[in-house]
């Protein structure tokens, strides 16, 4: 049954494309041979109740139409992008004609987010002009989309693709420039987390699926730790840097937690245990501060009291709003970070 699914090589109907081919290709099938193939496919398919819990070869993709199709060629199953990522790793030097991506189906053409016959994103495309989209050594921050010439709803179902691309654990393609104007770079990835507020995800590099996300609150608080010196530190900084701030706007939202900015673009985020002094990137290190307050801030013209989180002005050098610090999740520190900062 496996090299019929293979000959047909694409989804199929059973009577249409299955029951023709394994009459052409069978011998003595008998007279109960359709219902064999039929039992076949359901025993050794997690989609449909008769599967006998062993193998899990094939796709039902439309309970009660008949449509089949071998999971390993399958786009929206785990399996199926798999394979296209082998076959995307023998390319020499990884740069890739768009027609050949247009070929395997990984994308379609304009628009950034690729979604696959099941409505599953299956890519995503950065061309680094449209959208601030961070790139870092192990993933990439891809921006939720948001496109002014056309209707809402097709962002939202695009975002909502990639959301339930996550939700199913399916890993996607990363379209990239490549080296030469030409050609794309592509690599393999999986949405490990979003924000909604900041309306970005989190998408990670690699063949194996990330770990999931654990909220900090229950893990333990390590406020400092013996950062690995790097010869390209300012990168390596850069990079941490982007984590850092995905996982703090989500932590806390995108107001500054001492004025009235809310704006993703102008609020920065800060480590209250500075990096210098080996603290860490745990969201708990850190805060959501307009640029102004964050440059305050990192001379020490103010602090942040951790018995009752009120603000303390050094010699009334600035102004700032709000008496106490306030977050638009409610969410605050750890309180060992700004117990560290306040008694410097």
């Amino acid at each position: 049954m496996v090299d019929i699914m293979k000959e047909l090589g694409k989804e199929s109907n059973l009577t249409k494309d299955i029951y023709p081919l394994v009459e052409i290709r069978g011998e003595n099938l008998g007279t109960n041979w359709k219902a064999r193939v039929r039992a076949t496919l359901e025993e050794n398919s997690s989609d449909v109740d008769g599967w006998l819990g062993k193998y899990d070869l094939f796709h039902n993709k439309d309970k009660g139409e008949g449509n089949w199709i071998l999971r390993e060629l399958d786009e929206s199953s785990h399996e199926g992008r798999l394979n296209l990522w082998k076959k995307i790793k023998k390319i020499p030097d990884g740069e890739i004609d768009p027609s050949y991506i247009r070929e395997l189906k990984i994308y379609k053409g304009a628009t950034g987010i690729c979604r696959d016959d099941s409505g599953i994103c299956i890519s995503v495309l950065n061309t680094g002009k449209h959208y601030p989209d961070d790139i870092f050594d192990e993933g990439i921050l891809y921006h939720y989309p948001n496109t002014p010439k056309r209707p809402k709803t097709f962002d939202i179902n695009e975002t909502n693709s990639v959301k339930e691309c996550a939700s199913k654990g399916l890993p996607l393609f990363v379209i990239l420039p490549g080296n030469n104007s030409k050609k794309r770079s592509i690599r393999l990835g999986w949405v490990a987390d979003y924000d909604d507020d900041s309306e970005q995800f989190l998408i990670k590099f690699g063949e194996a699926k990330p770990e999931p996300v654990v909220e900090k609150e229950e893990q333990g608080f390590v406020g400092k730790t013996k950062r690995k010196k790097k010869l390209k530190e300012v990168a390596t900084r850069s990079n941490n840097q982007t984590k850092f701030r995905f996982d703090v706007l989500k932590r806390y939202g995108s107001k500054c937690a001492l004025c009235n900015i809310e704006n993703k673009y102008l609020v920065d985020a800060a480590h209250i245990i500075p990096v210098d002094e080996d603290g860490t990137d745990d969201p708990r290190n850190g805060l959501i501060l307009c640029k102004n307050h964050h440059a305050a801030f990192d001379r020490n013209l103010f602090k942040i009291d951790p018995n009752d989180f009120s603000i303390v002005v050094k010699d009334n050098l600035i102004n700032i709003s709000e008496s106490n610090l306030i977050t638009k999740t409610g969410k605050m520190p750890h309180i060992e970070a700004l117990e560290y900062r306040f008694n410097k």
